[in-house]
């Protein structure tokens, strides 16, 4: 697993080893977190999810979730599914990966430039795309259920869209 909230600074290995022992095995990371708020990079680990709610004190931790988690949970289910919704979600984030390689060696402000000019498009044109195909995924489980699902059914921590 894997955490980043910008402010962690450890000034020994031994200082790191607890710090990873206590978001790992030891404290939820609920408690860990507790007066956080602002930007987390993290894995998927879904013991993350709670500190995601709107209605979270002290303030709301905003996921700045990983590319790579999310790639290859679609990667997977292409894979083993054959589906074809998994297939182009891997294929779109794979040219964003290209960039990334294209890029690596830049300066910082250059390779935010790039993302910029390249990848921005691209990210918001694959949320759309993903949105409603999440929306129609929604709605073909609602007709074979004949009723509301909840976001938990579909392992989502986060609101469906309507």
């Amino acid at each position: 697993m894997c955490v980043t909230t910008g402010r962690l600074r450890c000034r020994s290995r031994r200082q790191l080893r607890s710090v990873i022992h206590v978001i790992v095995g030891g404290e939820q990371p609920e408690q860990h977190l507790a007066g956080y708020a602002g930007l987390m990079q993290a894995d998927a680990y879904a013991g993350f999810n709670r500190l995601y709610e709107a209605n979270r004190k002290p303030g709301l931790v905003v996921e700045a979730a990983c590319w790579a988690h999310g790639r290859r949970k679609s990667f997977d289910l292409a894979r083993i599914n054959k589906a074809p919704i998994a297939e182009e979600a891997v294929a779109r984030i794979d040219v964003l990966f290209a960039i990334e390689r294209e890029i690596n060696g830049l300066t910082p402000q250059q390779r935010v430039d790039v993302r910029h000019e390249r990848s921005r498009a691209l990210v918001t044109a694959f949320e759309a795309w993903l949105r409603e195909h999440a929306r129609e995924s929604v709605q073909k489980q609602r007709d074979r259920q004949g009723h509301r699902l909840q976001p938990q059914a579909l392992g989502c921590a986060h609101p469906l869209p309507q």
